[in-house]
């Protein structure tokens, strides 16, 4: 039998309307269809880039970004608005959860850092270009913990600071700590050693600078005869000093 061919006109084609499409929701203004791929059929989202009209809809069911090996790709965010100044990204968490976590499970490149803050700009104005701060006066836990858990290598330090500037201006120590209450009855800096090595070692042409402790039975109280108070084994010391 001969195949038989029929022609179909465009005006034989009737419009596809909302309720011919197979969707897992209802339709909505300004709402497009998304294929479905787990359910097979459709959903109506709103219209806008990648199907989201904003920030706060891409966000909602929770996002995970993964970049695959070759994609050579990174997040860049520039704030040029130099008129405004606003925070280039601020995070307000209100939960019990970490606000931000790094999980560092490559191995690091050399000079390479898994956080790193930098600055080119000259920096005269009252501030730090990291700070961590407590402002709640009944916290009673620490601020910020450093923990090593490997062997450091010869000439690295779980913790270092290096300056190679003369620093010549008055109270410019690149460590400083101030404990800030006549109150306070604790020490500003507290070592516990239970190695064999010193707790501090100290190499370089110095000077230290005491104040003579009061209760010094040979002359203390700011008398040039006063004595460096040490408490040894839990007995008090006095160090001569000449």
């Amino acid at each position: 039998m001969a195949e038989r061919y029929t022609r179909i006109r465009s005006n034989q084609i009737r419009n596809v309307l909302p309720d011919d499409i197979d969707a897992t929701n209802a339709p909505s203004d300004d709402y497009v269809p998304s294929y479905d791929l787990a359910t097979g059929k459709f959903t109506w989202i709103a219209a806008g880039g990648g199907g989201v009209s904003n920030l706060q809809e891409a966000f909602d069911g929770g996002q995970s970004i993964i970049v695959g090996d070759g994609d050579n790709q990174k997040l860049v965010y520039t704030n040029n608005d130099i008129t405004n100044n606003p925070n280039c990204i601020e995070i307000v968490n209100n939960c019990s959860g970490a606000a931000i976590e790094i999980a560092q499970n490559g191995k690091l490149a050399g000079s390479v850092y898994s956080l790193n803050v930098t600055s080119t700009a000259v920096q005269d104005n009252d501030n730090w270009l990291a700070y961590f701060g407590s402002t709640n006066a009944s916290s009673t836990h620490g601020l910020l913990a450093l923990s090593y858990g490997g062997v450091l290598a010869g000439g690295k330090h779980a913790l270092q600071v290096y300056s190679a500037k003369a620093h010549v201006n008055a109270d410019s120590a690149l460590v400083k700590i101030h404990q800030d209450n006549a109150s306070a009855s604790e020490p500003a800096l507290e070592i516990d050693n239970d190695g064999s090595g010193a707790a501090i070692e100290i190499s370089s042409d110095i000077k230290f600078l005491f104040a003579a402790d009061a209760t010094d039975p040979t002359g203390g109280g700011g008398a040039a005869t006063g004595r460096i108070k040490c408490l040894i084994g839990g007995v008090t010391r006095y160090l001569a000093y000449y």
